[in-house]
């Protein structure tokens, strides 16, 4: 899906084709959801936080990959062999290209599940004990319902504003007042680590704590980032600031790695759950955004970082069930294999657990 507009920006004419050519890349972003669902089902409850947060952190590396391989490297190629104008309306054929390998090579090399007929199973279907004896299977429209009604889920769309939807605002104000365009491609780089290190801390913390571990980690790095974002209001000088943007990213980053470090806890619905999360961020890049129009920068700063600071407490909200619908169903079937030992390194509660 984001080949074909892809490959099809060189034939834009006008505004409104161009909002056409966005809105279904921007669709095609949707495989972000897919991606994290698909990644919980692969990996053991106790690295979970470690495998979402590599595989969403490097999703966003594409972001910065993209400004430097685009901008710095392709551009200035096809500058040399052809005008301005078809120069920029050709290079898209490129990521186009790589594009449809990879949905191609996804298709054909990779399997959806460690164990496809119990994944399968377990991803598409929730029993409904209706009165002790019927029992029906469940429709996309039940399963948003199952996610939508658990506050946790909100929670965590707000704590996603307030990260990615953040990052999303200070890059975009970084690329447009502060540096070249390539300053926030390397910032997009530390995504190889600092999400995924995020993650991993939350595993760490599960593996001593249980769930609690992993959502107060969560809280510590939301207030991390918050206090990154009010110094900046206080910086004068460049360097400073790009050292801060610098910590704020790895910050950020690592708060984007806690969320999704959670997700898979708080309904077995895991995807309907994820893409509910995950929307908060692009929500809130697009509000935070028009804080630059009524604000200076400085009070921008400010108002976002007492945002962040004031979601911190939702955290002590999050009343998350850890007793998974799978692993009592499982029991019940007469299936032991998902329970295996009950201390807090094997995390009983997700949902997905094999």
């Amino acid at each position: 899906m984001a080949a074909v507009p892809t490959a099809l920006t060189g034939l834009v004419n006008s505004a409104v084709g161009l909002w056409f050519l966005r809105m279904f890349i921007g669709i095609a972003g949707g495989t972000f959801v897919v991606c994290q669902y698909w990644s919980t089902a692969m990996f053991a409850p106790s690295i979970v936080g470690k495998a979402n947060g590599f595989v969403g952190g490097w999703g966003n590396l594409g972001g910065g990959v993209t400004l430097l391989v685009m901008g710095s490297g392709l551009m200035p190629l096809f500058l040399k062999f052809m005008p301005v104008e078809r120069a920029w309306r050709t290079v898209s054929l490129v990521p186009a290209a790589l594009a449809l390998i990879t949905g191609v090579s996804v298709f054909f090399l990779s399997d959806d599940s460690p164990i496809p007929s119990k994944a399968h199973q377990r991803s598409t279907r929730r029993l409904i004990v209706d009165e002790g004896e019927q029992q029906k299977t469940d429709t996309i429209k039940d399963s948003i319902w199952f996610a939508a009604r658990k506050p946790a889920t909100w929670f965590l769309f707000i704590h996603y504003m307030m990260c990615f939807g953040v990052e999303l605002t200070m890059l975009d104000w970084t690329a447009h007042s502060l540096a070249p365009p390539h300053y926030c491609g390397r910032i997009g780089w530390m995504n190889l680590f600092a999400r995924g290190s995020g993650g991993w801390a939350s595993d760490i913390s599960n593996s001593r704590f249980g769930l609690k571990g992993r959502i107060w980690t969560h809280a510590v790095f939301l207030v991390l980032e918050g206090l990154f974002v009010i110094v900046m209001a206080f910086v004068n000088t460049l360097p400073a600031a790009l050292s801060v943007m610098v910590l704020f990213s790895i910050a950020v980053q690592a708060t984007e790695g806690t969320t999704f470090a959670i997700v898979p806890y708080v309904d077995p619905a895991v995807g309907t759950v994820a893409g509910i999360v995950s929307s908060g961020g692009n929500i809130g890049g697009m509000i935070f955004n028009t804080f630059f129009i009524f604000m200076k920068y400085d009070d921008v700063f400010l108002t976002l970082g007492i945002c962040i600071l004031a979601s911190v407490p939702l955290c002590l909200c999050m009343n998350i069930d850890p007793t998974s619908a799978i692993v009592a169903e499982d029991e019940e079937a007469g299936d032991t294999s998902a329970i295996g030992d009950e201390s807090p390194a094997t995390d009983l509660s997700s949902p997905l657990i094999a």
